[in-house]
């Protein structure tokens, strides 16, 4: 090797093929020596010296490039680790901490039943008796302040209708818990906590995706608002859920938490009368509420003047049999209307008309009022079903019996027959029963507008100014079917077509056309003789208004549907 060194060393830069053959071995050259400096030593002086280094970098170069070219990776030269610098000899910042977020501090403005119910260590709680005892707003606080307890935690939020859900109870909660805290997805329905990253799954009992997602689901607390509504059925499906496990693996404390208001239900029995282990009663008066309106009181003794058991239980929180007390107009109202004789002469006369398409009854009566007695006079089925052809039909009824004005359900298919009777220029009353009462003192007592006409309908039977036709079963008997909700929305509220229903087997087309009379009549004027002339007059000007038997109102496509002789 020492002689190759010395041929190179005296052939010169240009002489690589002596170079290559003179190499017998790779390792002849130490690998951590191929790689050194590039650049002649300050210690170089003279021109030999000089010329010599030269001639060595040059051989070191040519021995790299054949040992990349054989595939042998040199060895890398071990470096000796620099020493760890002392923790003390280090200026950099330290990391901050992260700490983690504080809980809310929040403060509650708790009447002293309010913080009874909050504190109580009892496994089932319920929070209820009186009407404005704020039930919903306590259970959205525990909700909020259950959430925010632990880290993960799991919670369940229901009713036993998932649009009284959205529309009451979850807004009372956005008007309770403040907004920075949370978050609402009404697409998952779901409420995330912040602070804590809970969850709190919301919705209704009539939800089937819901009540199928509660066999696997688990929860550490569950809220039911109005659960006078539910079956014990589902309670018992709920307790089922109570399995959650916090994100440590620990087990929190179930609880459930009830809100309700007097009702002859299952809440009786397992809270009052025969209480089972780790439950209890804390009930609510309109007296605990300090935010209420000074009047408030007053207006539900008015409310109910005519229902004393309704008045002991949602005044003073009774939980005495309430049976039958949920009935809108009650049995022994009905039967008394039915002996009620009309005297005296007729004061106001109306026609009014629930239309229907298929399935349902056209119902058209006519109907009126003498003194204080309001009753049906006359009563037609109308055959036809298309809404102008009704609206034509109803036009020559009005002409033929003088009424004042035809009454009309403009929901739904009623709507073209308003439209009808509008291009005949008839006097219409359009009724959309869903829509607000009709004054601001209404609003406040009533939930819609259907709400107030069968109350106050109620009210005139309870005061015995209503004659029902002694041999009107069908009437009578959905006249007492229809029920209503007290607890709602802080209002009253009678049950809507779809749920009664359900429970009557037909839709209650006599009765809703009967209730509309009785507020139609109140909407008009007495009538006179002048009036009566002037109901008389041909409005259209095509012609002279005639007389028709009842057979010739049944008209067809193409028949006269005006009443006139053309």
């Amino acid at each position: 090797m020492s002689e190759s060194l010395s041929n190179i060393q005296a052939g010169g830069a240009a002489d690589g093929g002596a170079a290559k053959e003179s190499t017998g071995s790779y390792n002849s050259i130490p690998p951590h020596n191929i790689s050194a400096q590039s650049e002649p030593s300050s210690k170089l002086k003279t021109k030999d010296e000089l010329k010599q280094f030269r001639l060595d970098n040059l051989r070191r170069g040519r021995e790299a490039k054949r040992m990349k070219k054989a595939g042998v990776v040199p060895e890398k030269p071990v470096l000796e680790k620099a020493p760890k610098k002392s923790a003390q000899n280090i200026a950099s910042p330290k990391k901050e901490e992260v700490k983690e977020k504080p809980k809310p501090q929040i403060q509650f403005d708790l009447s002293v039943k309010q913080g009874e119910a909050l504190q109580s260590a009892a496994k089932f709680l319920l929070y209820g008796g009186a009407k404005g005892g704020g039930k919903s707003w306590f259970l959205c606080v525990w909700m909020f302040l259950a959430a925010i307890k632990y880290k993960g935690n799991k919670l369940f939020f229901c009713r036993r209708r998932s649009v009284d859900f959205t529309n009451t109870t979850l807004e009372t909660w956005r008007k309770s818990i403040p907004a920075q805290y949370y978050r609402v997805n009404e697409q998952k329905k779901k409420i995330y906590i912040l602070p804590t990253r809970s969850v709190i799954d919301y919705g209704g009992l009539d939800d089937p995706l819901l009540i199928q997602s509660l066999n696997s689901a688990e929860y550490a607390y569950i809220g039911i608002d109005q659960a006078e509504e539910i079956e014990q059925d589902s309670f018992s499906m709920l307790r089922g859920t109570l399995r959650h496990r916090l994100p440590d693996g620990s087990c929190p404390k179930y609880k459930i938490r009830l809100t309700a208001n007097p009702a002859q239900c299952w809440l009786k029995d397992f809270f009052i009368l025969n209480p089972e282990p780790e439950t209890q009663y804390i009930p609510a008066l309109p007296t605990d509420n300090p935010h209420l309106p000074e009047d408030y009181v007053e207006n539900l003794r008015q409310a109910f003047k005519n229902r004393p058991h309704l008045l002991a239980a949602y005044l003073h929180g009774s939980w005495d049999d309430l049976s039958g007390n949920d009935t809108c107009i009650r049995g022994t109202w009905i039967e008394e209307a039915k002996k009620k004789t009309v005297r005296g002469q007729v004061s106001k006369r109306i026609i009014v008309n629930d239309p229907a398409i298929t399935g349902d009854e056209n119902v058209c009566f006519l109907m009126e009022k003498a003194g204080n007695v309001y009753y049906k006079a006359d009563e037609l089925i109308i055959e036809h079903r298309r809404p102008l052809e009704t609206a034509a039909f109803l036009s020559a009824y009005r002409k033929r019996t003088q009424a004042q004005i035809i009454a009309v359900d403009c929901i739904g298919i009623g709507q073209g027959v308003v439209d009808g009777l509008n291009q005949l220029e008839e006097p219409i009353l359009s009724i959309n029963s869903c829509s607000k009462p009709t004054s601001q003192h209404n609003q406040v007592k009533y939930a819609n507008l259907r709400s107030q006409m069968w109350w106050e309908a109620a009210e005139k039977f309870a005061n015995n100014n209503v004659s029902l036709p002694a041999d009107d079963f069908e009437l009578a008997r959905q006249l007492g079917a229809v029920k209503f909700d007290p607890s709602g929305i802080g209002k009253l509220y009678v049950q809507d077509k779809a749920e009664i229903k359900k429970n009557l087997g037909r839709s209650p087309d006599r009765a809703d056309a009967f209730i509309m009379g009785i507020y139609a009549l109140d909407y008009v004027n007495s009538l006179d003789h002048q009036e009566y002339q002037e109901a008389s007059i041909d409005r259209v000007g095509h012609g002279i208004l005639i007389e028709s038997h009842e057979e010739d109102l049944y008209v067809g496509v193409g028949d006269d549907f005006s009443g006139y002789n053309f």
